[in-house]
């Protein structure tokens, strides 16, 4: 089961403490991700129930960190877990889909299906309460299917358009940030570059409709999209 050195978990947060709590003791952890739904720069922990997750946690496992995310803020949380998959992509990663909520729930369960991650459900022994559940009867790991993720080369060549740019200019920047090696440096760009870059570049990123093409003349106009600057925005770490 185990595929990496380490065993880590990330744990949601919202007004659940044994079913955040009580799996990762069960299982075991080398290193805890406690992902608590306060926005981000109001502190270390900013909920209550964050802190006495991290309190009971603590006592146990020797390495807790907390992160902050909008509870509501899809798109940030999932940004703070592909930063989490890049740190941990040598490590089994387990993810916690019962405690902290609905969206935080879907966002896991798509990371989990693009990282190979093993997502979990925590059934508690009894309902209702305070803490919303008390005690753990079972723990049951969830079916995922692979998801594919953007090709980290192009997540960079999308960070590194600003504005309109041309094909050369393109090739330029990626040329300069070490992603484009197809010539000798200095040396002028060469037709068989041109058609490296568009079969590597521009060709799928036009296909995945992360940037357009607009031609006219010789020169072919390359402009990032909306769904490409949101592609920059979560994948670019």
């Amino acid at each position: 089961m185990i595929k990496g050195h380490k065993k880590v978990h990330i744990v949601p947060v919202a007004f659940e403490l044994d079913r955040a709590v009580l799996p990762v003791l069960e299982i075991g952890a080398d290193r805890v991700y406690v992902l608590t739904g306060a926005q981000e720069g109001e502190g270390p922990v900013c909920s209550v129930m964050g802190q006495k997750v991290k309190k009971k946690l603590e006592k146990r496992i020797k390495e807790v960190k907390v992160i902050n995310y909008g509870f509501y803020d899809y798109d940030n949380i999932f940004k703070h877990l592909v930063k989490i998959a890049k740190d941990e992509k040598d490590n089994h990663v387990m993810i916690n889909l019962s405690s902290g909520g609905r969206i935080v729930a879907i966002a896991g369960t798509l990371a989990a299906s693009m990282y190979g991650w093993s997502p979990y459900y925590a059934k508690p022994k009894k309902y209702g309460g305070k803490e919303r559940s008390r005690g753990l009867d079972e723990i049951f790991e969830i079916m995922t299917y692979p998801v594919e993720r953007p090709e980290e080369e192009l997540v960079t060549c999308l960070s590194l358009m600003d504005g309109i740019e041309t094909q050369k200019s393109l090739m330029n920047k990626l040329e300069k940030a070490g992603a484009f090696v197809d010539q000798e440096p200095g040396e002028k760009l060469s037709k068989r570059s041109y058609m490296e870059f568009k079969r590597r570049y521009m060709d799928p990123l036009v296909d995945s409709g992360w940037i357009t093409k607009d031609t006219k003349g010789r020169t072919s106009r390359l402009e990032i999209t909306r769904e490409g600057e949101e592609i920059v925005r979560i994948f670019s770490i």
